[in-house]
């Protein structure tokens, strides 16, 4: 350590942050992506829309599903500010969620009530 007028630090590069923060990303979205495919099950896509006090619009997308334990697992997709003020349904963030993520053969086609519990 130097002490005096030597230099104590260099700030890291711009550049190197941001290939530092991508690179991360990366890692942790395929991570996220692994424990999805070996989730044992089917998994479900929870959508949740909502709007605060101040008029800001927000959706969030998580997956569930039972691990190898049967233990509940969630896990955050994706949470941001609606930034459209078209019409903004779960079947639209689903839809845009399997393309993104690649794990279509996870889920299940939808189904109806009765179907699903009998008469």
């Amino acid at each position: 350590m130097k002490y005096g007028r030597g230099q104590l630090f260099a700030a890291p590069n711009q550049l190197a942050v941001k290939m530092k923060i991508k690179d991360m990303f990366a890692t942790e979205k395929q991570k996220m992506k692994d424990l999805l495919q070996a989730a044992p099950g089917n998994i479900s896509i929870v959508v949740n829309c909502g709007t605060i006090r101040n008029g800001y619009c927000f959706y969030e997308i998580l997956a569930t599903f039972n691990d190898d334990n049967w233990k509940f697992q969630q896990v955050l997709l994706d949470f941001d500010l609606l930034h459209t003020k078209g019409k903004h349904s779960s079947e639209v963030f689903g839809c845009h969620l399997l393309q993104n993520l690649h794990f279509e053969h996870k889920f299940q086609e939808k189904r109806p009530a009765d179907e699903m519990f009998g008469p």
